[in-house]
């Protein structure tokens, strides 16, 4: 069997996700805005909380612990995944990433999705459990192999479906999420490189009270100097200007004169010893328009969307990667596992398996 080859790598099987059919009386689960749509998103990513009387699950509450398992949860179990852009079975001529469309193809159907549709997801159940928490836009200033990009976006894009062309700083999109007045960057639709956890707001060589949150850097986080280590990645932000590879402390970047614009921070991924800016934000919120034209864009225009399947999920310690039909599986302290699929059933059966895509729906 197929799978037995990779459960070394993979560790203990879980149980697939299987879509669950709506009908009748679970019609309200449709609004996803109802107390069952949420409940669905819970059971979708596997978090358990504790139980009501009469054996329903309790909705948890709105804690910095619960934001990092929900987070965390999230990425462990829902794929990110360009089907609809190519695989012969699912390819749509449209994209939609309202929150019901979403609910219905993610939750309900057991898929995956890009940023645009996993981050809005995602934020709309934070907001519905007490977050406070927005939306913002990041441009991608990393290439492929982890190379930096020639030309980091920052433009205007055109919407098909609105028929209007918005401005805007990136096409990536990304959550920040306020708890207790502290700020957290939270992002569960990057892909091979992609935190696995929320990141405090705070440049790693900022250890002032003056900086985003307004308060001290917790000791943990001073402790490990700034940095982050999620499923075999080491993360940390550093502040800077859109296109420029000159740090910025944070004195400077509250006195730069594009503070209000072009400064804010990078992303930043450790690779061979070496930190690498994967991309660069702000704290400016963007608007359903704008999030709607930058999905319609990379949606007919994206190359990496466009030529071959893609599937990313992270592991516990180390990711799992379908390109085509490459098969590769990183873990901390291994050689990376590859394995070249030899026909259309045997990646849709990797699909199924290994990414938890629930492929009968689709005969």
């Amino acid at each position: 069997h197929f799978f037995a080859f990779w459960t070394p790598f993979l560790g203990t099987r879980r149980p697939k996700m299987m879509p669950t059919a709506v009908t009748g009386s679970d019609q309200s689960i449709f609004d996803p805005c109802s107390r069952a749509a949420l409940l669905a998103y819970l059971r979708r990513i596997r978090f358990v909380n504790s139980a009501t009387p009469d054996g329903e699950q309790q909705i948890p509450e709105p804690s910095l612990r619960n934001l990092q398992i929900i987070h965390r949860m999230h990425c462990l179990n829902i794929p990110i995944e360009n089907l609809i852009f190519i695989h012969p079975k699912m390819k749509d001529e449209e994209r939609p990433i309202g929150v019901g469309d979403l609910h219905r193809r993610i939750v309900q159907r057991a898929r995956g999705g890009l940023c645009q549709e996993m981050n809005t997801l995602l934020k709309h159940h934070l907001a519905q459990l007490g977050y406070d928490c927005y939306s913002g836009l990041a441009a991608v200033v990393v290439a492929g192999s982890l190379k930096a990009a020639v030309h980091p976006f920052s433009g205007r894009v055109s919407s098909h479906n609105l028929g209007a062309t918005q401005s805007c700083d990136g096409t990536h999109q990304v959550i920040l999420t306020n708890v207790d007045g502290t700020w957290h960057l939270c992002d569960v639709g990057f892909g091979g490189t992609g935190i696995v956890e929320p990141l405090l707001l705070r440049a790693y060589d900022d250890t002032s009270d003056s900086g985003p949150t307004k308060q001290p850097p917790p000791a943990d986080w001073l402790a490990a100097g700034g940095e982050y280590s999620q499923a075999g990645t080491r993360y940390r932000l550093r502040r800077g200007v859109l296109g420029s590879a000159e740090a910025l402390s944070t004195v400077e970047a509250m006195v730069h004169p594009e503070k209000d614009s072009f400064v804010g921070f990078y992303l930043q991924v450790l690779v061979k010893d070496a930190w690498v800016d994967l991309y660069w934000f702000t704290l400016v919120p963007t608007t359903p328009a704008v999030l709607r034209a930058c999905s319609d864009y990379s949606f007919r225009h994206h190359p990496l969307f466009s030529k071959q399947i893609v599937a990313v999920k992270p592991l516990e310690d180390g990711r799992v990667t379908l390109s085509g039909f490459t098969l590769k599986f990183r873990r901390v302290g291994q050689p990376t596992q590859e394995r070249i699929l030899q026909s259309e059933e045997e990646r849709d059966r990797v699909l199924e398996e290994v990414f938890g895509i629930d492929m009968t729906a689709y005969p």
